[in-house]
């Protein structure tokens, strides 16, 4: 997270935090928390700190079918798609994760595909990529920033979409409260974020879970 990202969130968690008399917290709250609460998360993190969908058992459910179909999770970024996607592939040892970005190695296409395959950040691949892994693939987990039913479609797959939308305050205050129960050093540090704080947070940053 960029500085400024994170000083706005810890202001306004500092601002409506209510520690005993004798805890002073500062931008770094060194002697409270063992890292910056709202930075990034290790892989063995984030089963702790995930805020599950909520459809997410039935998304399990389609998975352990091991019928051939796509799954697409779709949502503007910021919302959680990754997080998903990276603890599917915590939960099932049969998967490939493939996280594409700009300047990919496409080999993986040419290769034999494994059984469920996930893919962030489909639109990186060329429209003849997509339609070529689609009828290729089994079983497919794919983010996107948009939905694509008329690809699915004109591949014959069995398709299955999962929204991932604008922050609900619970599950942001859930989501951030998790994060400052890992980070903390010690039980009795107090976590609570109140309603006004998350109101404040999602004021300053839209509706966007990365940007909060």
């Amino acid at each position: 997270m960029k500085r400024n990202s994170f000083r706005a969130a810890w202001d306004v968690f500092h601002a409506h935090f209510r520690p005993p008399p004798t805890i002073a917290l500062g931008i770094a709250a060194d002697s409270h928390f063992h890292f910056n609460p709202f930075g990034g998360l290790r892989d063995e993190e984030l089963e702790r700190v995930l805020v599950p969908h909520p459809q997410w058992s039935q998304l399990l459910d389609l998975v352990r079918t091991g019928q051939p179909l796509l799954i697409e999770l779709c949502g503007a970024k910021g919302r959680g798609k990754t997080s998903h996607l990276k603890r599917l592939y915590q939960l099932f040892p049969q998967a490939e994760l493939q996280c594409l970005h700009a300047g990919f190695d496409p080999s993986f296409l040419r290769a034999p595909l494994p059984p469920l395959l996930l893919i962030d950040s489909i639109h990186h691949l060329s429209l003849t990529q997509r339609l070529q892994l689609y009828q290729k693939s089994h079983t497919l987990i794919l983010t996107t920033h948009r939905s694509r039913p008329w690809e699915y479609h004109l591949a014959g797959k069995t398709s299955h979409y999962f929204r991932f939308r604008s922050s609900d305050p619970r599950r942001l205050q859930s989501l951030l409260e998790n994060r400052l129960r890992l980070a903390r050093k010690s039980a009795e540090v107090p976590i609570a974020l109140p309603t006004a704080a998350i109101e404040q947070l999602i004021h300053h940053f839209g509706d966007d879970y990365r940007g909060t």
